[in-house]
């Protein structure tokens, strides 16, 4: 009745991605062609930062016990000397190289504090360009609490890290063209992010020490300070996985994911695509995971992000004759169970345990043959995390399918 893609777990065997049945320990045969070209970071089981191999899958738990596929667009971090900050200018900064573990497990973290007592900024700084921009940077608390960036995006803007409390510490003029967060990576070190949008009057990224009220900072003594690893800067809205460089800009290459199955996998008058997925973020693309005939996308079902904020839309494309439901959810930046299924005059729509929309159209596709993380034929890639996508051959009833999405 079901042909189960993924069930909660995915697998890597041989640089193949599979779909891993958690519950008999047996692969089932259906690989996914994948590729990237280059190597990529992600956060293993252990819950430190590792390393794939070019055209290997990366399976992630970052914030994450169950772990989820992450596919991401191609991305450069501009800053050169990522981790030892060599290159970066000192403005009343001392950097010292400590023992201190970092997010990616070896000893190569650097702590900044300042050389004087001085009631000014204390920071280091990165000469880029002045493109819309995503910095961030991987802080720990030391004897100082707070970090900050600050950045001209129109006006000089400011934003202050609690590298104790896990929160953003507004304090910037100009507001409206920043956006802010935090994420912890365990063991003390949070990974900070501000997004600049607009024309950037500076072109540097910067970080130094602040008292949680402004850049400025009267630090008691030369010895306090905090840690800091991995800083970035991507042409993005948003922080990607860890870029490293060690002497000029570095790129990853964008995840693609497609041409699972075949025919057999899948019925072209009835069935139940299903997924959990949650989007890297609330950034108005389209980003799509479909089945869909060799024909592509003429002839596919698909669910995916549009771009209107945080909503999930479920179309259907069969020849000339087009079926589209979208539905708003509370953030699509959180893991979401999208159940749609699809029968000639009794199609419904299940989100998250709750019956969100059907439809009476009437349904006729054929050839249908491969699931892909795409419209279908190319375009549309979905960039997310992915924890769980399955097709049921057969159409579920409504108590099935609130099962399924609960």
């Amino acid at each position: 009745m079901a042909v189960k893609l993924g069930n909660g777990n995915w697998a890597v065997k041989e640089d193949k991605l599979l779909a891993y049945n958690d519950n008999s320990g047996l692969f089932f045969n259906k690989e996914f062609d994948f590729s990237r070209g280059t190597s990529a970071t992600y956060v293993g089981r252990d819950g430190l930062i590792a390393s794939a191999a070019s055209d290997t899958p990366r399976i992630d738990f970052t914030n994450d016990t169950k772990g989820h596929l992450l596919l991401e667009p191609s991305s450069t971090n501009k800053v050169t000397q990522s981790e030892t900050f060599s290159t970066w200018s000192k403005i009343n900064l001392t950097l010292t190289t400590t023992n201190i573990l970092a997010p990616d497990g070896v000893t190569s973290v650097v702590k900044i504090s300042s050389p004087n007592t001085l009631n000014v900024e204390h920071k280091i700084k990165f000469l880029t360009d002045t493109n819309s921009a995503t910095e961030s940077i991987f802080a720990k608390m030391g004897e100082v609490r707070y970090i900050y960036n600050r950045r001209n995006a129109g006006l000089w803007s400011t934003v202050i890290f609690d590298l104790q409390e896990g929160v953003v510490n507004n304090n910037y003029p100009g507001s409206s063209n920043v956006y802010a967060k935090m994420t912890y990576y365990g063991n003390g070190w949070y990974r900070c992010e501000v997004n600049y949008t607009g024309t950037l009057g500076v072109n540097e990224t910067g970080w130094g020490l602040s008292d949680g009220t402004n850049q400025n900072y009267n630090p008691p003594n030369t010895t306090d300070g905090l840690y800091i690893w991995g800083a970035q800067q991507e042409d993005l809205d948003f922080a990607t996985s860890y870029i490293p460089t060690t002497g000029a800009a570095s790129t990853r290459n964008a995840d693609v994911c497609n041409n699972s199955g075949s025919a057999q996998d899948f019925n072209d008058s009835e069935g139940v695509l299903y997924a959990e997925i949650a989007a890297l973020a609330d950034d108005g693309t389209f980003r799509s995971i479909s089945i869909s005939s060799d024909a592509g996308y003429n002839n596919s079902i698909m669910i995916r992000y549009v771009s209107t904020s945080n909503q999930i839309n479920v179309i259907t494309r069969i020849g000339s004759a087009t079926n589209n439901t979208s539905v708003d959810v509370n953030d699509i930046t959180e893991f979401n169970k999208i159940a749609f299924k699809y029968k000639s005059e009794n199609c419904v729509l299940f989100i998250n345990g709750v019956q969100v929309a059907t439809s009476s159209q009437a349904f006729n596709s054929s050839g249908i043959n491969n699931l892909s993380f795409d419209r279908g034929g190319g375009a549309a890639d979905f960039y997310g995390k992915v924890r769980n996508v399955q097709v049921f051959t057969e159409a579920l009833t409504d108590e099935q399918l609130q099962k399924l999405t609960s």
